[in-house]
């Protein structure tokens, strides 16, 4: 499982550095994805816990 989500993480820096055209190099590019991706749950996390509400941390399951 581990071998499946590293490698699923790569696949996804790979293409989207491909799809950007990054000036940075690969290695920094993913180190700045993942600090991005990052900070983007955290700030979910904080303004659920600070609505006191857990619908923003639900998914949305639609026909």
């Amino acid at each position: 499982m581990r071998r499946a989500t590293t490698v699923a993480a790569l696949a996804d820096i790979a293409l989207e550095y491909r799809r950007d055209q990054a000036t940075l190099d690969p290695l920094r590019y993913g180190v700045a994805r993942r600090l991005d991706d990052l900070a983007y749950g955290a700030g979910v996390w904080f303004s659920a816990l600070k609505g006191r509400s857990t619908a923003a941390l639900r998914p949305r399951v639609t026909r």
